[in-house]
């Protein structure tokens, strides 16, 4: 058995990139090695094209985890926003090897309410960034000129045309883990949050924050607490 305890991938929001995760990887502890995804087209796959069809992108991501896997440790997801969707399909579809310990998933309502009133990734530019603003999912520096939000759109726009895609459906099976939910009044009110313990197996805690829907990284010292918390307890009862 190796001394590594337990492996983290996490999953970025829309129009993220794995470096948004930098700040809650560099409090981790040591009993757990964060992994951040990287989206195609973003960061460091900058130059690689954007996925058009849910599938394939699923698979991309699930095949970067299992690069990472390390035979007979256990792993954790977590999903933020959009990220929350695509760690909860992969966690309930049980699409990587090993055992899953715990999902964490935040800024996100529950998977079975999740729905797309309109296609916000077909919209003109205004309309976009209407809509995207309306969620509160821009940061303030970023308001002051929607010239500057055009660079983002491209990116922005191929996260949402795959997070459109996604369906709930009621015969997948439920993960067989526990899970926190990560959620904040102003974003993801508890009503919104609340469907996530009729969908995921384990025990599913509930962890409220302040702020915006980027709540999670305005408190990443909190969320990496919560994170180094649950999943000590797992090596500590395997001691």
């Amino acid at each position: 058995m190796s001394a590594l305890k337990i492996q983290l991938f996490c999953l970025p929001y829309s129009g993220g990139k794995a470096q948004a995760f930098d700040e809650i990887k560099s409090l981790a502890v040591p009993d757990v090695e964060v992994h951040a995804i990287e989206y195609a087209g973003k960061g460091k796959r900058a130059k690689e094209p954007f996925f058009e069809d849910y599938s394939s992108f699923i698979e991309d991501v699930v095949d970067q985890i299992n690069a990472k896997r390390i035979e007979n440790v256990p792993y954790a997801l977590f999903g933020y926003s959009i990220g929350a969707l695509f760690a909860y399909d992969i966690a309930s579809k049980r699409f990587i090897s090993g055992e899953l310990l715990h999902i964490f998933l935040g800024g996100c309502c529950s998977a079975d309410e999740h729905r797309f009133e309109k296609k916000i990734s077909d919209l003109s530019d205004e309309e976009f960034w209407d809509e995207i603003i309306a969620m509160g999912g821009v940061g303030n520096e970023l308001l002051a000129s929607r010239k500057f939000l055009k660079i983002f759109s491209k990116p922005l726009r191929a996260d949402f045309h795959i997070g459109e895609q996604f369906e709930f459906s009621s015969s997948q099976p439920k993960p067989l883990c526990n899970a926190t939910i990560l959620y904040s009044e102003n974003d993801t009110p508890y009503q919104s949050v609340k469907g996530w313990n009729n969908i995921i197996e384990g025990k599913v805690d509930f962890e409220l924050f302040e702020g915006s829907h980027f709540f999670a990284f305005e408190n990443y010292e909190r969320v990496a607490s919560i994170i180094n918390e649950r999943l000590k307890k797992y090596v500590n009862d395997r001691q």
